[in-house]
């Protein structure tokens, strides 16, 4: 059985609730709702399977709000995952380039290889 985490002792006095209502976006809500269940005298093991996460998600949470309060809880952006290397001034070209090349060849869509091809004819670099 799981034990009840250390709270910090003005853990009680916030409104994670409230906070979660308006939350910018579904992982911030997701974890002011986990402290909202943490409120509740639930285990961390209970908040875990509540909200399908791991009990090691659970405790960042705690420590994020124990040593920074709601502002470390929301998202602070800088997400993982490769970055579009399209400059913006030039997406459009290269987008009516590819609808282009869709248009031209005979069945099927057009893949990641095409894609290249297309952003090399037109000196782009491409990530997509």
């Amino acid at each position: 059985m799981s034990r009840q985490p250390q709270l910090p002792q003005n853990f009680q006095d916030f409104d994670f609730q409230h906070a979660a209502r308006h939350a910018k976006d579904n992982r911030e809500c997701v974890r002011l709702l986990g402290l909202a269940f943490l409120q509740q005298n639930r285990t961390v093991s209970e908040v875990a399977a509540l909200l399908d996460v791991s009990n090691d998600a659970v405790h960042a949470w705690l420590y994020k709000f124990k040593s920074g309060g709601l502002e470390a809880i929301r998202d602070q952006g800088g997400r993982r995952g490769r970055k579009t290397l399209i400059p913006e001034d030039r997406y459009e070209e290269f987008k009516d380039a590819v609808l282009l090349a869709q248009q031209q060849k005979k069945g099927g869509g057009e893949n990641s290889r095409e894609r290249h091809t297309v952003a090399a004819r037109k000196a782009v670099p491409c990530s997509l």
